[in-house]
């Protein structure tokens, strides 16, 4: 398995804001910054209130492709774009099945490092960690 999960690493992923109120049917970008500088396998997460965390997206930092995790490939309400600095994750029309905790992470050299999370909260709507 992998030798260490970093929660956090401020020097090498950013992930503002931690909490982000929308409404169903609005649009929101989740942002990622990622250092350049590191060669990994980018990813995003979703971790809702109740279930398992899923895959939403991964790309490599050296590449400009992004691939859609399963089942998302032809949802067009979900954009992800990646630049050098920056891989963020766009909703066109939020649905209260999106309310959850969105995680930009990284994959570098036996190392997880996992930005501290975005927590999506739709209209209200609980969502884990806000019970």
């Amino acid at each position: 398995m992998y030798k260490h999960v970093l929660t956090g690493k401020a020097e090498k992923i950013s992930q503002p804001p931690q909490y982000q109120r929308a409404h169903p049917g609005d649009a929101v970008t989740l942002q990622c910054y990622v250092l350049p500088e590191i060669f990994a396998t980018l990813f995003w997460l979703k971790h809702p209130m109740e279930g398992r965390p899923t895959c939403l997206a991964v790309a490599l930092t050296h590449l400009p492709e992004v691939y859609l995790c399963e089942g998302l490939h032809h949802n067009p309400r979900i954009n992800v774009v990646k630049n050098s600095y920056s891989f963020n994750i766009s909703f066109k029309s939020l649905e209260p099945s999106d309310a959850a905790t969105y995680y930009c992470g990284a994959l570098a050299y036996n190392t997880v490092i996992m930005g501290n999370g975005t927590q999506l909260d739709l209209n209200g709507l609980e969502t884990q960690g806000n019970k």
